[in-house]
């Protein structure tokens, strides 16, 4: 621990450096993150974590026929509704779990799939929702929402690109409001990657069973580097200001080093990462 005269001093040398850097326009230089991927082709590990929605109708997930096989199959069997509109929501998931504190803050997420429709007594329409999805802190948030439909044609859906807007939490009542998207900082907690599954009945709908089936299936994240704390996509001083900002701020993000809280070496080792750029 610094004593007072101690931290004033490092403050001042810090400062000197800052000002150095502001004066003489430096930069870290572009930003290359290194993409962690998770990928499935045989979803020996895969099962329906979490189940909402209103329809008491079971959900199944099990390995099933692929592109090639093995694949997974997503079955939602519905039951008769009342006047009011119902719906069956699955969130499927294996083992691809990222963790920000230790592999960085998250940039941007891809995803893709093949995609079919398995089959069932409901034969025209939309035939299942499918989305990306992800768990953190026990709360489901979906991306890049579309519809199977009902061709056992596979096909190949991908995107790329996702930012944690682009996540949004699975609605009232069926988990707490509050929080609208997953947070993707460096002091996130682990997120869990898998698909989300759907069907829904109107007024009066008699019951059903829809399937669809998924393959190769892949998640990409590109997580920022530990300078570019603005997580932009490049080093620049502005990272500097934005450092500063969250140091006297108090902000987590302020705590660079992740020990013992907020002190002047984050100042120290934030600077030390800023010079030393990104791969």
């Amino acid at each position: 621990m610094l004593s007072p005269g101690e931290a004033k001093g490092a403050i001042a040398r810090a400062g000197s450096v800052l000002a150095a850097v502001i004066a003489c326009g430096v930069t870290g230089g572009e930003v290359r993150g290194q993409p962690v991927s998770f990928s499935e082709t045989e979803f020996a590990t895969w099962s329906p974590i979490i189940v909402l929605g209103d329809n008491p109708g079971p959900v199944t997930g099990q390995v099933g026929g692929g592109n090639p096989s093995p694949g997974y199959v997503m079955q939602h069997q519905l039951t008769a509704t009342t006047p009011a509109v119902t719906g069956s929501y699955a969130f499927h998931a294996g083992s691809a779990i990222y963790r920000p504190d230790v592999s960085g803050p998250i940039r941007s997420v891809s995803w893709s799939e093949e995609v079919s429709y398995e089959g069932g007594t409901f034969p025209t329409g939309d035939g299942q929702g499918n989305s990306l999805m992800c768990v953190q802190d026990g709360r489901v948030f979906y991306a890049d929402y579309f519809y199977v439909g009902t061709s056992s044609i596979w096909r190949v859906h991908a995107r790329s690109g996702l930012t944690a807007a682009d996540f949004v939490a699975f609605r009232a009542p069926f988990q707490p409001p509050g929080v609208l998207h997953p947070d993707f900082s460096a002091q996130a907690s682990a997120i869990r990657f898998g698909v989300h599954s759907a069907n829904s009945q109107g007024p009066g709908g008699g019951a059903y069973v829809a399937a669809a089936r998924i393959d190769n299936w892949m998640v990409t994240v590109v997580p920022c580097c530990p300078a570019d704390i603005n997580c932009t996509g490049d080093v620049s001083v502005q990272d500097i200001f934005d450092f500063l900002a969250f140091y006297f701020a108090s902000d987590p993000r302020g705590d660079f080093n992740g020990v013992g809280g907020h002190s002047v070496q984050d100042i120290f080792d934030f600077l030390a990462a800023y010079f030393a750029g990104c791969p």
